[in-house]
């Protein structure tokens, strides 16, 4: 008989055990949705370019003066008097104040070479600010916002309405 109730005993605090670790997992899980609904909220808007930068080259201003961008829930919008381009993304959690990762694809452009190109890379919004770099490297993704090579490219935008 003594035997059955710690058999017993064992068995509710495994269970216990196993059920918090389930709890704790959900949790940590809703957290990180949480976290990355408010990382998509935050980066919805509309946007100028700030600078953009292509390894060591900087593109002048005045080239991207009269673009404009939309960052929508699941897609980034550029528009300039060439055209429309439209790159998905997706964007992994990330904690706090730190970047996201995010995967992007181009899904419309003007120059058909580049739709289905592929890029991965960090973003961040500071304030009315978004940080974006990205590489076009297969399997190759940055680790800051400075650029590495002529396959990173760094692009910071300014919201319009802050």
């Amino acid at each position: 008989m003594i035997q059955g109730i710690h058999f017993m005993r064992t068995n509710i605090i495994m269970g216990f055990g196993i059920g918090l670790a389930i709890a704790m997992t959900l949790a940590s899980t809703v957290s990180l949705a949480d976290d990355q609904a408010k990382t998509d909220e935050a980066l919805i808007g509309d946007y100028t370019f700030e600078s953009v930068q292509i390894g060591d080259e900087s593109v002048p201003l005045e080239k991207l003066k009269a673009a404009r961008i939309h960052i929508g829930k699941d897609e980034i919008t550029i528009m300039t008097p060439g055209g429309e381009s439209v790159v998905e993304y997706h964007l992994a959690s990330s904690e706090g104040d730190q970047p996201a990762r995010i995967m992007l694809e181009v899904t419309a452009s003007p120059k058909k070479d580049r739709i289905g190109v592929h890029a991965t890379g960090l973003i961040m919004k500071q304030g009315n600010t978004v940080q974006l770099i990205y590489d076009l490297q297969k399997d190759r993704s940055p680790d800051d916002f400075k650029p590495d090579g002529p396959q990173q490219h760094l692009i910071v935008m300014k919201a319009e309405k802050p």
